[in-house]
């Protein structure tokens, strides 16, 4: 992902104070820029079309408690925005369709 209007440098993470929690938050940190600027590319690579959280686990293959906290930080950016198309998932269920939300000039 290329620009100026995209950082991922301030990427939440789990802390409850354990030793075993410090060492967890410390390794999600250094991967979850990594993964949100993937998930950001692979939605903007879709187009119009979009991905589900489904899709998006699978193409990249990329775990869904990662996954998810990585794509709700790009919506909560405003980096992306949820349609009103649904599409199945491998498990049958409805799931919302992201998109790369529009700039405006």
């Amino acid at each position: 992902m290329k620009g100026p209007e995209m950082t991922f440098i301030d990427a939440k993470v789990y802390d409850n104070g354990s030793e075993t929690s410090r060492d967890a938050a410390k390794r999600a940190k250094r991967s979850a820029a990594t993964n949100e600027a993937r998930i950001y590319d692979f939605i903007k690579s879709r187009g119009e079309l979009g991905a589900t959280d489904d899709e998006g686990e699978v193409a990249l293959g990329i775990e869904a408690h990662s996954y998810c906290p990585r794509r709700l930080a790009l919506a909560e950016k405003l980096c992306i925005v949820k349609t009103d198309k649904r599409r199945p998932t491998r498990s049958g269920c409805s799931a919302i369709v992201w998109v790369v939300a529009e700039r405006k000039a």
